[in-house]
């Protein structure tokens, strides 16, 4: 048995030998004229090489510089703006806000790079109060900030679109934080409304973001938003229409039934059974629609005719 193997171990190396000069006898050497042109091929694409990733290099080198200084600037002015010092933060805000009021022509790449920026700094903040004043600073932008209505809609859309890209990667310990930033950004959306008494065409383009971005019942809209929104959209619309004092506000004032309209839609068209249930328990039978007269009591005419129809003993 020893010796059978020794034999077959011999045979591989022996193999491979006869093999190895076969294959080197039928091969043609080059002659001098291929080989010259081989050498010359080769050196050419060696010289190209050399000359293309210089180039390459040196665009990516001042690419990647101007990046790095790009983000040491927009780090710095997050961290400011997450910043526990009031002074600090103080300052950040009110170069953000002189910076929005001057700029006219900012476009929705604009935007989103603005609230990146912003999205970081709720992320760094840590304390509950600092959290809570950054969110309000945050939704007073819309409110305080924004001249134009061009330019409070780009921000609606780029705040969505942000929120959208990003929410999957906020983790359980930051997951607050970054709701009470919608429920005061929603509030102030709707502040910024009622100062423009709430024109037809703003409220319809609003809507339309709306409907576009986190309400548009899209699988890639991560469902906890359309959530949120339908557990704080009355609350928010109540608190700036009528005030803490709950002042009688007539509806007919107040497009209200037009600014549900988006949850209607979802009512009927949005894939998930869940949020097709949410939007109507939470929004569209709500009973503060029928004390504003948005939506008939179906409940209470449905007793009426129950009680006509009764005859009695």
């Amino acid at each position: 048995m020893a010796a059978e193997g020794i034999e077959k171990l011999t045979e591989v190396p022996l193999e491979f030998f006869k093999d190895g000069n076969a294959f080197i006898r039928k091969c043609q050497k080059p002659d001098q004229r291929e080989y010259l042109k081989i050498i010359r091929a080769v050196g050419i694409g060696f010289l190209m090489m050399g000359v293309l990733q210089e180039e390459f290099c040196s665009k990516l080198e001042e690419k990647f510089y101007s990046k790095l200084h790009d983000m040491s600037q927009t780090s710095a002015f997050v961290k400011k703006l997450a910043s526990n010092n009031k002074t600090t933060r103080d300052a950040a805000l009110e170069s953000l806000r002189k910076y929005l009021a001057s700029k006219t022509t900012l476009t929705l790449l604009d935007m989103e790079k603005i609230w990146r920026g912003l999205y970081f700094s709720m992320w760094f903040c840590d304390r509950p109060k600092a959290q809570e004043r950054l969110a309000e600073s945050l939704g007073q932008l819309y409110s305080e900030s924004i001249k134009s209505k061009k330019a409070f809609l780009l921000f609606v859309k780029a705040f969505n679109l942000i929120m959208i890209k990003e929410w999957t990667d906020i983790d359980q310990w930051r997951i607050d934080k970054f709701y009470l930033l919608i429920r005061r950004v929603l509030r102030h959306n709707f502040i910024y409304m009622k100062k423009n008494d709430w024109n037809e065409k703003l409220v319809d383009s609003w809507i339309e973001v709306m409907e576009e971005t986190i309400l548009s019942g899209d699988s890639k809209v991560p469902v906890a938003l359309p959530y949120h929104l339908c557990d704080i959209y009355l609350d928010e619309l109540e608190l700036v229409v009528f005030g803490e004092e709950n002042i009688q506000v007539s509806a007919d004032d107040i497009p209200i039934q037009k600014l549900i309209e988006p949850f209607t839609i979802l009512n009927k068209s949005a894939k998930l059974k869940t949020l097709r249930e949410k939007t109507k328990e939470d929004v569209l039978d709500d009973k503060r629609l029928v004390e504003w007269k948005v939506v008939e009591n179906k409940i209470s005419d449905t007793e009426d005719g129950e009680e006509e129809e009764w005859n009695g003993f």
